[in-house]
């Protein structure tokens, strides 16, 4: 005799079944949703705090959507942009190449690492990326000051000329101080001096017209009128700037040092996370023979970014004045094995063990 009691018993079976299976696609779904609405939360606080120029919380914000998107271009390139705003090159560097290999086409990021590797020496890199960027926007402006700022051989100059005459906007700042940059490389000052007043004109408040016009006095041999220039550029520039660098850095060339310290210590309690800022201190009291100041000041560097050339130089140059010649050796080992064939770690390493032969 057949139960009767079977095909309800299948019926429920079945129906458990497709409850499990909803239940599980529902905890599929809200997993991938918690996960996209986590890293959407971490990615809107990260430009929050990245626009109120909070680095550290941004730093912390965007590392947290790339534990979530390890593919997520905008949080590297975010990390590079400030790590580059910081002072920290070649911390930047792995950053945004890694932003262009995911968005090869964010122009903004190819020119930053432009920067970059002009600022550590790789200019021919630098250039092709400049290039690349110029041509995917003919009327990039930044890219255009670029090309100008890093054409420092006949060759560069010939190519960063082709580009101001392709360039459409040709009364625009960015085209004036472009060309003002290639006429004071010629040199033509002249050309260079009325091409820079046209640039204030158009914006007295230029940062980088005034940083120029700073230049083109120093070749003129007006020492006063570059100090005022470099001091105006100083002020109009944002907070993490490397004219902010140039103006201290003249201040304390041309005997102003205590003006220089005095700017530089204000500079790093407004802003502790601009490296240069520390490293120039450092320098200055490393001129003064000031050497455990000296030490104490780069441990700012040396806390966010172990691996700075400029700082451990610094440092290695402190230890070797202060008879420590052993523990200088080892800092600048370190530098050379991190950087093979540099000519100012070579230099440094021989004088340490000439030092460490007497």
């Amino acid at each position: 005799m057949k139960n009767s009691s079977t095909p309800n018993h299948m019926g429920k079976f079945s129906l458990l079944i497709r409850v499990v299976f909803v239940a599980l696609l529902c905890s599929v779904f809200a997993t991938g949703c918690t996960k996209e609405a986590k890293k959407g939360r971490f990615l809107r606080s990260a430009e929050r705090h990245f626009k109120a120029g909070a680095y550290d919380k941004a730093k912390i914000e965007y590392l947290n959507v790339l534990r979530l998107d390890q593919r997520n271009a905008t949080a590297f390139a975010r990390l590079g942009q400030i790590w580059f705003d910081e002072g920290a090159p070649l911390k930047a560097g792995w950053f945004l190449i890694k932003a262009r290999e995911l968005a090869p086409n964010y122009l903004e990021n190819r020119l930053r690492l432009a920067r970059v590797y002009h600022t550590i020496g790789k200019r021919e890199d630098a250039r092709k990326e400049v290039i690349l960027v110029l041509e995917q926007d003919p009327a990039n402006g930044e890219a255009l000051m670029a090309l100008a700022e890093m054409a420092l051989t006949p060759e560069g100059i010939k190519v960063a000329e082709e580009a101001l005459q392709k360039f459409s906007n040709k009364e625009s700042v960015f085209y004036q101080l472009a060309a003002a940059n290639v006429a004071m490389r010629k040199p033509d000052l002249p050309v260079a001096q009325s091409l820079i007043d046209r640039a204030l004109a158009l914006d007295p408040k230029s940062a980088d017209a005034h940083h120029l016009k700073g230049i083109l006095h120093l070749l003129q041999k007006d020492k006063k009128g570059a100090g005022e220039e470099f001091k105006m550029a100083a002020e109009l520039s944002p907070p993490r700037s490397s004219l902010k660098i140039s103006y201290a850095d003249y201040a304390a060339q041309t005997g102003s040092r205590g003006e220089a310290s005095a700017y530089l210590e204000s500079l790093t309690s407004k802003t502790p996370d601009f490296l240069p800022a520390w490293t120039l201190r450092a320098r200055i009291a490393l001129s003064e023979k000031k050497y455990d100041e000296t030490l104490a000041l780069l441990e700012n560097v040396f806390s966010r970014d172990p691996d700075s050339v400029d700082a451990r130089l610094l440092q290695a140059k402190s230890l070797l004045a202060k008879k420590q010649t052993k523990k200088a050796i080892d800092v600048l080992d370190g530098l050379d094995r991190n950087h093979p064939g540099a000519p100012a770690i070579k230099f440094n390493l021989a004088r340490a063990y000439l030092a460490e032969a007497k």
